[in-house]
């Protein structure tokens, strides 16, 4: 199961650097942005990989039924969530323009994620799974250029936020225990993303050079890949080696 998992993290790149890099550069119409908007492309590619994880995780106690149960609930949740906020949310945030408050609609947008989120948790799913609901119902409503200007600087918050985070679970020990494994992985990450996204890009028709461009700028992992590991870990499907806690340092 290490191995799948693995498989699955690695597989994973972050669009929110890719995307930060892009319009730091003013290039971010050169290469293909990637589609959070359209809940009719199949959602998330990252969140794919979270379900796909989860379901090899089940399958290896044998829970047919559960397994069973568990997609029609998934599939409920999300037919209603999206039903009725494709119905509700985009005449809920009309009204609030209405008033022509940048504020107002700003923390309207917040809460309803923040909201969604927590309903998501309390049904047991996962907080990724009631944010990218949650983009995939605002991304209908008519001011969606304008919310996208305002989250800005709090999506910029939040992802500072999580790469300090993760940051400070960092053990130092850690990296001298794992060092050899850790330059494999990384070598397989950098080399082998450039290689076979590139030459993706390249059959799909691309030329060279932003063939290549594709290939670098692929070369990373995901923030959802930390989900994926610590939904093994949960699991308890997968071993300590592929995510190690952090262990509390004596005082």
């Amino acid at each position: 199961m290490d191995c799948i998992f693995l498989g699955a993290i690695l597989s994973i790149s972050s669009t929110t650097i890719i995307i930060k890099a892009l319009e730091e550069l003013g290039r971010q119409g050169e290469i293909c942005r990637p589609d959070f908007r359209d809940p009719r492309r199949g959602g998330h590619p990252r969140h794919r990989h979270d379900r796909v994880a989860l379901g090899y995780a089940n399958a290896r106690f044998d829970a047919v039924q559960d397994i069973g149960r568990t997609v029609l609930q998934l599939g409920a949740f999300l037919g209603v969530l999206l039903v009725g906020g494709l119905i509700a949310v985009p005449r809920l945030l009309n009204y609030v323009a209405r008033f022509k408050s940048n504020e107002m609609l700003l923390v309207t947008v917040v809460g309803l994620c923040f909201g969604v989120s927590l309903l998501a948790v309390k049904l047991g799913y996962s907080v990724a799974l009631g944010g990218v609901s949650h983009r995939a119902i605002v991304a209908e409503a008519r001011q969606i250029a304008k919310i996208e200007a305002l989250t800005h600087p709090v999506r910029d918050l939040f992802s500072a936020v999580f790469f300090v985070s993760i940051g400070l679970l960092i053990d130092p020990r850690v990296l001298v225990q794992y060092a050899g494994p850790i330059l494999v992985i990384t070598a397989a990450v950098v080399v082998g993303k450039v290689l076979t996204c590139s030459l993706g890009t390249f059959i799909a028709g691309h030329d060279q050079r932003t063939s290549l461009r594709v290939g670098m700028a692929l070369a990373q992992i995901g923030e959802f890949s930390f989900i994926i590991a610590a939904l093994g870990l949960s699991l308890n499907v997968t071993s300590g080696f592929l995510y190690p806690s952090p262990s509390p340092s004596p005082r």
